[in-house]
């Protein structure tokens, strides 16, 4: 799964950080060290935008790394606190995309486990116990959590899981199933590979769609950027 994520990722998060380079080169150095060549004369109206961009992240350098410094804050503190990671993996599953993503990886992870540990003659409760530690998914870990707490309780095991918004409703189905049938470490692993072709087929389509869609709206912006600048060294009448 992390070798899929890496996979998808590592080409977008590239571009976008050459594009971040280049861009900032441009605010903070390069327009600006034009400015007073242009000082004086009427501006096309990109080229104003551009400049008055140009000032403000110049003005703003402070401002911006304070900024930067409290992003990275708080992605650390959502890798050592739970609580932090709990705020943040709020606010990431307010976005469908993340939140499809991120709860398919929390359940191959989990079923692959327990069918593990199941197989392996874990007692059901210790079984999703152990499981869910591996999710790396708050939210849920506190669903199944709840859920083992319920079965020891007599409930059954299928409708633990049922009528959450989080849980997908194939998979009560599918253990509800199990259960009839005695087979509860066999649907586990089937739910897990029914989880890991659909997220590599995510993951696919992100990749496709994501990378080009990212090279044209960074080409679009270095380009604009560029134009700006160009626009006024070609207007010749504007120099006399």
């Amino acid at each position: 799964v992390r070798k899929q994520i890496l996979a998808a990722l590592l080409y977008p998060a590239l571009l976008s950080g050459f594009c971040l380079v280049v861009l900032s080169s441009l605010l903070f150095y390069v327009i600006p060290s034009l400015r007073e060549l242009f000082d004086g004369r009427n501006l096309h109206p990109f080229t104003q935008v551009v400049f008055a961009v140009s000032q403000f992240v110049c003005q703003s350098k402070g401002f911006l790394a304070l900024f930067f410094a409290s992003m990275v804050s708080l992605v650390v503190a959502a890798f050592v606190s739970k609580r932090w990671k709990e705020k943040l993996f709020s606010l990431i599953l307010k976005f469908p995309f993340f939140k499809s993503l991120f709860v398919k990886i929390a359940f191959v992870r989990f079923s692959r486990a327990a069918a593990t540990l199941l197989e392996g003659g874990l007692p059901l409760i210790q079984a999703f116990d152990q499981a869910r530690r591996v999710m790396k998914h708050p939210i849920l870990e506190t669903v199944i959590a709840n859920a083992a707490k319920n079965i020891a309780q007599g409930e059954s095991i299928h409708s633990t899981f049922q009528n959450h918004p989080l849980i997908p409703p194939l998979i009560p189905r599918m253990i509800a199933i199990a259960e009839e049938g005695g087979k509860l470490p066999f649907m586990m692993k089937q739910i897990a590979q029914i989880y890991e072709e659909e997220l590599e087929k995510t993951l696919t389509q992100f990749a496709a769609i994501a990378q080009p869609a990212l090279l044209l709206i960074l080409g679009a912006i270095i380009g604009f950027v560029l134009l700006s600048v160009l626009l006024p060294m070609t207007d010749v009448s504007s120099f006399v």
